[in-house]
C-alpha cells in the first residue's frame, strides 16, 4: 500500500507545473496549491498512526464547531421567534392599553 500511495505522490508530483490533475480521476486542480495539498495528505497516510490521530484530532474540533453550530441554530429560531411573532403581538397589546 505504501508504494502503491509513494507512486501516486510521485505522479501528482511530476504533473503538478505542466498539468496539475489528479492520476487517478483526471480532475483538474483549479489552483497548484491543492495538488500541494493532496501530496501533503498522502504523504501523512504514508506515515501511518500519526496521521490518524491528527485526523481524529481535526474530526474532534469540527464535531465541536458543528455542535456549536445546531446550537446557534437554535438561538437563531429563538429570536426569529421573537422578531416574527411576540414582539409584535406585545406591540400591539401595548397599543391596545396606551388607547384605554
Amino acid at each position: 500500500m505504501e508504494k502503491t500511495y509513494r507512486e501516486f505522490v510521485n505522479q501528482v508530483r511530476s504533473t503538478l507545473k505542466s498539468d496539475p490533475c489528479c492520476p487517478l480521476c483526471y480532475r483538474k486542480f483549479e489552483k497548484q496549491i491543492e495538488g500541494e495539498q493532496l501530496i501533503r495528505d498522502m504523504e501523512l497516510q504514508i506515515k501511518g498512526p500519526e496521521y490518524r490521530q491528527k485526523i481524529d484530532r481535526d474530526f474532534k474540533v469540527l464535531q465541536e464547531k458543528f455542535e456549536k453550530c445546531l446550537h446557534l441554530k437554535t438561538i437563531q429560531s429563538q429570536l426569529q421567534d421573537l422578531e416574527d411573532k411576540d414582539i409584535p403581538t406585545i406591540k400591539n397589546q401595548l397599543k391596545q392599553f396606551e388607547k384605554e
